[in-house]
């Protein structure tokens, strides 16, 4: 059941990085950013600094800081995703900049 979800919302986020939903996007990206899974939250990162979806910032920059507060517990921690979410905020937080 968990893993169903799991899959399902992972699916959902990279068919909108394929083709972007203006209406649904919104929600299903700050859904996926307040998600408990570091997978989940990544690839939400990952859509938004492929679209340069710079409103997304302030949401993405929580996301992070949350990630790393709680990176300091092994169980909970994905180098992979972490790396994905740091890599994506310097660029979507530089893109924001210019």
């Amino acid at each position: 059941m968990k893993n169903d979800r799991f899959k399902a919302k992972l699916a959902a986020l990279e068919q909108l990085g394929k083709a972007y939903d203006p209406v649904a996007g919104p929600a299903l990206l700050r859904s996926g950013l307040t998600d408990r899974s570091n997978f989940i939250v990544a690839k939400a990162a990952q859509v938004i600094g492929e679209a340069y979806l710079t409103d997304f910032v302030p949401v993405l920059s929580a996301a992070f800081a949350r990630l790393l507060e709680r990176s300091d517990r092994a169980e909970t921690r994905s180098r992979a995703a972490d790396e994905n979410v740091r890599r994506t905020f310097r660029v979507v937080r530089a893109r924001s900049l210019s």
